[in-house]
């Protein structure tokens, strides 16, 4: 519980302070690549950070699917950060198990969760705009048609 509250403060400081630029991170994805933050800018990015034995991580993984699916060729780009408890292998074959079609990475060590304002609850979801700030983050399962209507808007904006 008092995790929970800790992390629902942090996510309220981080709303009141305004948007703040996502640190330069480079990740290692489960296929081998590097994926740098700085590649992404000019797209709005959905980070997820779950972790395979976390029930409603895997609940919400197809609408996720789903999401960048829709969106991906519009310019959404996304990323699922595995915890830095989840040993590699067993990232890998649940995200083969649940086909998810956008790039997985790991963190080892925990820097990108460290980076990215101390994430310690899965899921956690951070939504950047397409200059890299980020502009949202969410602690729990994501209210997906919220989402899917800040991403609309981040792309249409894009467009022009």
């Amino acid at each position: 519980m008092a995790l929970l509250l800790a992390a629902a403060v942090l996510g309220l400081l981080l709303s009141m302070s305004g948007p703040r630029r996502a640190p330069e991170l480079r990740l290692q994805t489960i296929d081998g690549h590097l994926l740098s933050m700085r590649a992404l800018r000019g797209h709005p990015v959905l980070i997820s950070f779950w972790s395979p034995s976390c029930a409603p991580c895997l609940r919400e993984m197809p609408a996720l699917s789903g999401l960048y699916d829709e969106l991906f060729p519009a310019g959404l780009r996304m990323v699922a950060i595995a915890t830095a408890y989840d040993p590699p292998y067993l990232v890998l074959s649940t995200a083969r198990r649940l086909s998810l079609p956008f790039p997985v990475a790991v963190d080892p060590e925990g820097a990108a969760a460290r980076a990215l304002g101390g994430v310690t609850v899965t899921p956690t979801s951070l939504l950047l705009d397409p200059d890299g700030q980020i502009v949202s983050r969410t602690a729990g399962p994501l209210d997906m048609v919220a989402v899917r209507q800040t991403l609309r808007q981040f792309l249409r904006r894009q467009v022009r």
